[in-house]
């Protein structure tokens, strides 16, 4: 009898804990969310001298996703390709070629990254078309396909479906080769690793209306392919993201150099298009130790698992804990796409994409409509302009 009566307590009991704990867990999500906001709002404030900050989100192998509030450390001018474009050759000027100035951030140490609850993730909306951008310099005009180019979003496809629509999008920071310094998919191309940020304006301390594309300072965790591999010596150590004690400082010093050779030394003027190749490797576009990243302003905070489930995946990839399938060490892989063994009716990553999209919005049975059916588990966030905070949009 009182076997019986325990095991009666508990099947009524453990729904109840199990809601409860996930109540806990999405507010924990939702303030870890906020104070990283606030805390890059502040850094933007105080900064010595008027630099944006910012808050990134940054996916890691292990399955775990940081928030991170950084400073903007300064710009880097470098020649753009993308899917058509072309970045010129031969010994002409550095200004003959298509360029962009790209701003860069970095973290810094005072600072502490926040990180979300198990299973718990940040997807950002990218608006229709705002992952293309137009290549200044070209004529007629070309647009290029930058930011989010994985096979999820129509690749570097300028005109893909994908291109034209809104998107939640994935951090996708942690699916790329680690032991490779520079994208593989070739000079001043994107790398592989992108996200979203939100950027706050130095002078207001208000969400930043530059919604250009800039460049996050994150290491990629290996020595691989390095100046002095395992045991650098400290004429490597500048060019060594890897073990800086402090990445703001890190950036500005690179930053502040000019162009130069493999051995790190610097080159003499006049410079050629591709001159400025090497140090580009490190704090450009196409450097594994850098995250192309997009200023938003809507974000939803969710359950990688329940969205899995509504989806129709069986489960997560059990190394990524997402689901996007794994890349290993020393594979040379640049293609980024979503683990099609998790679905027992796949149809195409095109059509996962959308089934996403409809879910973060709040259709959660799948049928094209919000109606009183659906019970949305996502929740959506607009920043408030003036303070960064967040207020939550009610379905």
């Amino acid at each position: 009898m009182v076997v019986v009566i325990i095991l009666i307590v508990l099947t009524i009991a453990t729904p109840a804990f199990r809601a409860l704990l996930y109540s806990s867990q999405r507010s924990q999500a939702t303030n870890t969310v906020n104070a990283a906001a606030l805390a890059a709002r502040e850094l933007a404030l105080r900064s010595a001298n008027g630099e944006d900050g910012a808050v990134v989100f940054v996916y890691d192998r292990d399955g775990s996703m940081r928030i991170i509030p950084a400073i903007r450390v300064g710009s880097v001018l470098e020649p753009v390709t993308g899917g058509g474009g072309s970045t010129g050759g031969g010994a002409q000027g550095l200004a003959a070629v298509p360029l962009v100035r790209r701003d860069v951030f970095a973290p810094v140490p005072q600072v502490a990254t926040f990180e979300m609850p198990t299973f718990w993730n940040v997807r950002g909306y990218a608006p229709a078309r705002s992952m293309v951008e137009f290549v200044p310099g070209e004529r007629p005009r070309e647009d290029v396909a930058v930011w989010y180019n994985s096979s999820a979003y129509g690749s570097t496809n300028p005109d893909a479906p994908a291109k034209n629509e809104g998107n939640w999008v994935f951090p996708e920071t942690a699916f790329f080769d680690v032991d490779q310094q520079a994208a593989a998919a070739g000079p001043n191309r994107p790398t592989t690793r992108q996200s979203f940020m939100i950027r706050f304006d130095a002078r207001s301390g208000g969400v930043s209306n530059n919604r250009e594309p800039a460049l996050f300072i994150d290491p990629r965790p290996s020595s691989a392919n390095r100046p002095g591999g395992d045991r650098p010596q400290a004429t490597d150590r500048w060019l060594r993201p890897d073990r800086a004690e402090n990445l703001a400082a890190w950036a500005g010093g690179l930053l502040a150099s000019p162009p130069i050779d493999s051995r790190g030394q610097p080159l003499r003027p006049p410079y050629t298009p591709n001159a400025d190749g090497v140090r580009l490797s490190y704090i450009g576009m196409a450097s594994n130790d850098t995250i192309l990243v997009k200023p938003v302003s809507r974000i939803a905070v969710f359950d990688e698992r329940r969205l899995a489930q509504s989806i129709g995946a069986r489960r997560l990839n059990s190394e990524t804990n997402s689901l996007y399938e794994p890349v290993a060490p020393g594979s040379g892989a640049a293609n980024i796409r979503i683990d099609e063994e998790l679905f027992s009716n796949w149809s195409s990553e095109d059509d996962i994409r959308e089934q996403i999209n409809r879910w973060i919005e709040g259709d959660t049975t799948n049928d094209g409509v919000i109606d009183g059916n659906d019970e949305p588990q996502a929740r959506i966030f607009l920043l408030r302009p003036g303070t960064g905070e967040l207020a939550e949009v009610l379905r």
